[in-house]
């Protein structure tokens, strides 16, 4: 589930685009049974937000395709891309831009 806040409010009243790319820690910390992660883009083209073991096998691919500026918000539920529950332990999630990537850690609790 990807959400998007871009472009002009429903008020009518503009909503300012992030200014920066930036990778925020997701919420809650630890986490059972899901989690949000958000993050804003500053630049649109390809993105990639990623779950990894730490043992850098990825688990899951929660987006892989273009967006446009503007913040986004991401579920992950724990489980991995076949749809069978992660054990408990400590996850990365890094998101994969043109111009940068970046990582951050969070606790699964089963």
């Amino acid at each position: 589930y990807l959400s998007e806040s871009t472009g002009v409010g429903s008020d009518g009243g503009d909503v300012s685009l992030p200014v920066v790319t930036a990778l925020y820690q997701n919420v809650p910390n630890p986490f059972n049974p899901s989690t949000e992660i958000r993050f804003s883009i500053a630049g649109g083209g390809p993105a990639r937000l990623a779950i990894y073991d730490l043992r850098g096998r990825r688990v899951r691919t929660l987006l892989d395709r273009r967006i446009s500026s503007g913040r986004y918000s991401l579920w992950w539920d724990g489980t991995d891309d076949r749809g069978s529950a992660s054990p408990s332990g400590v996850y990365l999630y890094r998101l994969e831009l043109q111009e940068k990537i970046l990582t951050r850690k969070m606790l699964l609790t089963r």
